[in-house]
């Protein structure tokens, strides 16, 4: 959910605006308040319910981006934490993720697996659904299995020279910009081009190899590639 906030973000100014206000906890918890106030019964109003229901569950998203460790939807600890990129500048991350702390337990995070596996047949499951790490922290930082490491973006990596753009080649990193996504490139066809080969972990859940736009986050991606400088 919180990558999914950020996609947004990123390309919805109301959003942004509301990040920089000192009073946006206030407001979202006062409209959380209104919002649990209605109480809809009839069948009828069945629309009306999922919609109040749909916008609660997104001023609790928008809750924990402001204060995770006070908001989350688990109410589960965890610490900051931090990597660096080659060049010394400190990347943020989140240490300590598990299953409670996205709001799911191991079976929902196995059935929504499950989903992805079906949704992408031509995508290969290689490894099993883990929490603590995302896509970004595997591609980036640690391709690990007990990483650690939740990253909040690897953008630091692109800008502070760390790393340069270059044209698709093995082993370099992949990003796909406002899908919010990473991935490490295993395999090249065409250069740039469909049949590049990837691996990646999709948010919490497993780790595939995939043709680049043959996942989740493909649709109006708009992907770079990224060689160590």
């Amino acid at each position: 959910m919180q990558e999914g906030l950020e996609a947004v973000c990123s390309d919805y100014n109301g959003l942004q605006e509301l990040m920089t206000r000192q009073d946006a906890i206030y407001e979202l918890e006062k409209y959380a308040s209104t919002l649990a106030s209605i109480r809809v019964t009839s069948s009828s109003f069945k629309s009306t319910r999922i919609k109040y229901s749909v916008q609660s569950g997104g001023i609790e998203v928008l809750l924990d981006s402001f204060n995770p460790k006070k908001h989350s939807l688990a109410a589960v600890p965890y610490t900051d934490g931090a990597v660096y990129t080659p060049k010394r500048t400190k990347v943020p991350t989140y240490v300590g993720y598990t299953w409670a702390s996205h709001g799911i337990d191991g079976i929902i995070a196995d059935a929504r697996d499950d989903a992805f596996q079906e949704a992408y047949p031509n995508a290969t499951h290689l490894r099993e659904e883990y929490p603590s790490y995302n896509c970004h922290s595997y591609a980036w930082y640690s391709t690990s299995s007990t990483n650690q490491h939740w990253m909040i973006s690897p953008s630091a990596y692109m800008s502070d020279g760390s790393y340069k753009s270059v044209n698709a080649s093995i082993g370099c990193k992949a990003y796909y910009g406002k899908a919010n996504h990473s991935a490490i490139v295993v395999s090249v066809g065409q250069v740039s081009g469909p049949n590049v080969g990837v691996r990646s972990k999709w948010g919490a859940y497993g780790l595939y190899a995939h043709k680049i736009l043959d996942c989740p986050y493909a649709k109006n991606a708009t992907v770079s590639f990224w060689k160590l400088n």
